[in-house]
C-alpha cells in the first residue's frame, strides 16, 4: 500500500500514478455506467456488445446463455480483468482514499502484510474476483503480475459458472430479455430514475454528515478568584 510520506506530501510519481489510476477507475465506471443504462437496448440484439460493457453476474446470467462460449470469454475477459486491475491499482496507489471511500474495506487493512490472508483472498480470487478481494490484493504485498493471473483464472472459473446458470435459466431470461425488448423506452427510463434517486440519497446523505454539527465540550461556569 501506497502512503503519504511523513511530511503529508506525495511525491509526484506517487501523484502521477494515484491519478492514472484514478482515471482507469472513473473509465472503468464510465462503461459500466454505460452497460447498465443499455441493458433495455442491448439485451435481445447485441447481447455480446452488452456483456463486454458490463460482464457482471446479471448480465452474464440474462444473456450469456444465448452467445457462443469462446466469443463470449474473448469478449468478456478484457472487460473483467480490466475491473478488476482498475481497483487493484485505485488501492494500490491511491488506498488511503479507498479506503475512505469504502468502509468495509478498513477492516481488511490491518491483516493484509500476513501471508495466511493474502494466500486466503488469492485462493477466493481464482473461484472468483469481486471489489472488496481486489482492493484487499492491492492494500497488500501481492504483484501485480500474480494478481493477473489468479485474475484471469478466477473470470475464467466465474464466467464458465454465470453460462451453465445462464443456460439453465433460459426461459425466465427469456422472458425479462423480450419484455426489456417490447418496454425499451419505458425500461431505460426506470434505470436512470433508480440511478438518479440513488445518487441524489448518496448527495443528501453526504450533506447531511457535513452540516452535522460538532459536539462541543460543555463550557464550566467562571468563577472569579477571592
Amino acid at each position: 500500500m501506497t502512503e503519504p510520506p511523513a511530511n503529508g506530501q506525495w511525491s509526484r510519481p506517487a501523484r502521477r500514478r494515484a491519478a492514472l489510476s484514478l482515471l482507469l477507475l472513473l473509465t472503468v465506471s464510465a462503461i459500466n455506467t454505460a452497460g447498465l443504462v443499455l441493458v433495455p437496448t442491448l439485451a435481445a440484439d447485441q447481447p455480446l456488445l452488452l456483456v463486454a460493457l458490463r460482464p457482471t453476474p446479471t448480465v452474464l446470467t440474462l444473456v450469456a446463455g444465448r452467445i457462443d462460449l469462446v466469443l463470449l470469454l474473448l469478449v468478456t475477459l478484457p472487460t473483467r480483468l480490466l475491473i478488476d486491475v482498475a481497483y487493484f491499482l485505485a488501492a494500490r496507489y491511491g488506498g488511503l482514499a479507498l479506503v475512505e471511500r469504502y468502509a468495509w474495506s478498513a477492516v481488511l487493512v490491518r491483516p493484509f502484510s500476513r501471508r495466511w490472508a493474502v494466500r486466503s483472498l488469492l485462493a477466493v480470487a481464482l473461484f472468483s474476483t469481486s471489489i472488496p478481494v481486489d482492493v484487499a490484493l492491492g492494500l497488500g504485498p501481492t504483484r501485480l503480475r500474480v494478481f493477473l493471473t489468479v485474475g484471469t483464472v478466477g473470470a475464467l472459473t466465474s464466467t464458465v459458472f454465470w453460462v451453465v446458470v445462464s443456460r439453465s435459466a433460459q426461459r425466465p431470461s427469456g422472458t425479462v430479455v423480450d419484455w426489456f425488448s417490447a418496454h425499451t423506452v419505458l425500461a431505460t427510463m426506470a434505470i436512470l430514475l433508480a440511478m438518479g434517486a440513488v445518487t441524489a440519497l448518496q448527495i443528501w446523505r453526504r450533506g447531511r454528515k457535513v452540516r452535522q454539527p460538532v459536539a462541543r465540550e460543555p463550557e464550566l461556569p467562571h468563577v472569579d478568584g477571592a
